[in-house]
């Protein structure tokens, strides 16, 4: 897994680990890129996949420990 953030455009590339398309499945690797934006305050950013999709991070649903669906990060 691979999470890179870069701050001016506040761009996440994230590869190995999550598509940036739809909905994403509550998983351990989703909840991994989830807690990590959290933990890092990564708000309002762009998920760069690393098969070239990209998506707003408030667009993407992702599982959550509690098994709501919530906004990743």
């Amino acid at each position: 897994m691979i999470i890179a953030h870069v701050v001016k455009p506040n761009i996440v590339y994230v590869t190995d680990i999550l598509s940036p398309r739809g909905p994403i499945e509550r998983n351990p690797g989703t909840l991994a890129v989830g807690e990590a934006l959290k933990k890092n305050g990564i708000t309002n950013s762009t998920i760069a996949g690393g098969h070239g999709t990209t998506a707003k991070q408030a667009e993407i649903g992702c599982g959550t420990r509690d098994g709501s669906e919530q906004p990743l990060g």
